[in-house]
């Protein structure tokens, strides 16, 4: 989780020497992955396999996400079986530090937030 800029721009200069990574892709590459929850200060990274695709709910939503307790939760609300594509209503994604969404601007990238607004009405 960062809370603020200045350890964002660290993470992004360790992963910049120990990952031999360019800032400009390291930075594209947190614009799709880092998220927020309004529950909680600050943005996570969400480099995991529980990546998932729009679906309204009553209309392909096959699963939701939640946090209870501090934790988060990744729960299918129809039948899955092994092998089908998950789906979560992506209106649950309505919070983004600003933090995050003005060092995006700075560096000209569009949070994951924003660029969901562009297809997704929030």
């Amino acid at each position: 989780v960062f809370k603020s800029i200045d350890e964002l721009v660290r993470f992004i200069s360790l992963y910049e020497n120990e990952a031999q990574q360019e800032r400009v892709d390291i930075i594209d590459c947190l614009a799709h992955f880092i998220s927020s929850y309004s529950t909680f200060d600050g943005v996570a990274v969400n480099f995991c396999s529980a990546m998932v695709n729009h679906g309204d709910l009553g209309n392909g939503a096959n699963m939701r996400l939640f946090e209870k307790d501090g934790t988060k939760y990744a729960e299918t609300i129809t039948d899955v079986k092994a092998g089908d594509e998950l789906y979560c209503d992506y209106r649950e994604f309505d919070h983004m530090d600003q933090f995050w969404i003005q060092f995006c601007k700075n560096e000209g990238v569009k949070d994951v937030l924003t660029n969901l607004r562009q297809y997704v009405d929030l």
